[in-house]
């Protein structure tokens, strides 16, 4: 049985450690492939990590203002 290569990851803007898997590119989280990405809140366009996605959404859900993309460590 062939076996598949790991897909395409990217690093996250936003926090610039997470990684997660582009649209359209395979995923299989059964081999440690990361997450799809989650939509920043911030201009509705930037692709972020999971774990960024959803600090942004509790961050808003709690009312505390958002990490301003100046902030971020990669833009």
């Amino acid at each position: 049985m062939k076996e598949r290569a790991m897909s395409k990851t990217v690093l996250c803007p936003r926090c610039g450690v997470g990684y997660y898997t582009p649209y359209g590119e395979p995923f299989d989280p059964t081999r440690g492939d990361p997450l799809p990405p989650a939509l920043s809140r911030m201009d509705n366009k930037t692709y972020i990590c999971s774990r960024c996605g959803t600090d942004e959404a509790m961050r808003e859900f709690s009312g505390a203002g958002p990490v301003p993309p100046d902030e971020w460590p990669i833009q």
